[in-house]
């Protein structure tokens, strides 16, 4: 009795086997094209900007950061801000201590190419 059951597992095993082997795999439905949009460009390539980042080093003294005449930003100790500036102009570029008029750094004129970034610190006083 016991090899009829082995046998009879035997052959329904195979029976299995023969119907997964024969069954024709179904197709998945076909996605709808998607359409893809062209890339955009980097927002510097349609502004025409470059990106500075002005860091104050200084340890104790907020900095003022005033580019071509105007206040770019304030900059409390260790800390650091990205401004945008336009591409391929020089751009006079002044750090403050404070809101006075003592110079703590003054840099040679920035001129950024279209996308770059640079940065620029000051670590007085």
């Amino acid at each position: 009795m016991r090899t009829n059951l082995v046998a009879a597992a035997a052959v329904a095993g195979c029976a299995a086997l023969v119907a997964c082997a024969t069954a024709r795999p179904q197709r998945a439905a076909r996605a709808a094209p998607v359409a893809v949009a062209a890339p955009k460009p980097a927002p510097c390539r349609t502004g025409d900007y470059g990106t500075v980042t002005f860091q104050n080093q200084s340890k104790t003294a907020t900095q003022t950061v005033i580019v071509d005449g105007e206040t770019a930003c304030v900059l409390p100790p260790r800390h650091s801000k990205d401004v945008n500036v336009k591409a391929g102009v020089a751009h006079d570029v002044i750090f403050y201590v404070g809101d006075t008029s003592t110079i703590a750094c003054d840099h040679a004129p920035l001129t950024l190419a279209q996308c770059q970034t640079q940065l620029f610190y000051c670590a007085y006083p």
